[in-house]
């Protein structure tokens, strides 16, 4: 029986969300997690989830930085919403500082479990402009069509990036498969 302190993942292994540890933390379990966790806690046209928005961060980073490291934490920045979920960022401003100590635990055991470094401030700043012009794509396509009409349908970015539609399985080896791909740069 899983102790009422600890999370039992997708494929088993049960997480103490207070002392995460590298050698708990499985692909399998974040892609598998992340691609059933909706972003904007679901309000959107259409399910989108963290696992898709992961990967299209990796993307950018790689089409604007080419930089591999950065496209790996791209990927991997919103790991710890496998184990918290999505939280929308006004919620999230009540649980500091708390929910900011479990994230960084979180992101410590993944990357260690992956072999990256820990993000440098400067890398930390590049990876938040990418996730916010994922964000503006996002919010450009995945809005309902009113407050589309209540801007005047003008989107905020120039972009030729189309979101596709994907499952949460689709989500999920799309996510698999970003992280090969990075691995191979």
């Amino acid at each position: 029986m899983a102790n009422k302190l600890t999370l039992r993942t997708y494929s088993g292994i049960e997480i103490n969300p207070s002392d995460p540890r590298p050698e708990d933390i499985e692909l399998i379990d974040l892609a598998v997690s992340l691609s059933r966790v909706n972003r904007y806690v679901g309000h959107t046209r259409f399910p989108y989830s963290v696992a898709q928005h992961s990967v299209l961060c990796s993307e950018l980073a790689i089409n604007e930085w080419g930089d591999k490291y950065l496209a790996m934490a791209c990927l991997l920045h919103d790991c710890a919403e496998a184990f918290t979920s999505d939280i929308p960022t006004p919620v999230k401003a009540l649980l500091k500082p708390t929910i900011t100590h479990i994230e960084d635990a979180f992101d410590a055991a993944v990357f260690t479990r992956f072999g990256l470094p820990l993000m440098t401030d400067k890398q930390k700043v590049q990876v938040k402009a990418i996730d916010e012009e994922a964000y503006l794509l996002e919010k450009d396509q995945l809005r309902h069509e009113s407050w589309t009409l209540q801007h005047r349908g003008q989107p905020t970015t120039k972009s030729e990036i189309i979101i596709p539609r994907l499952t949460a399985d689709e989500a999920a080896l799309a996510f698999i498969r970003q992280y090969g791909k990075v691995s191979r740069l």
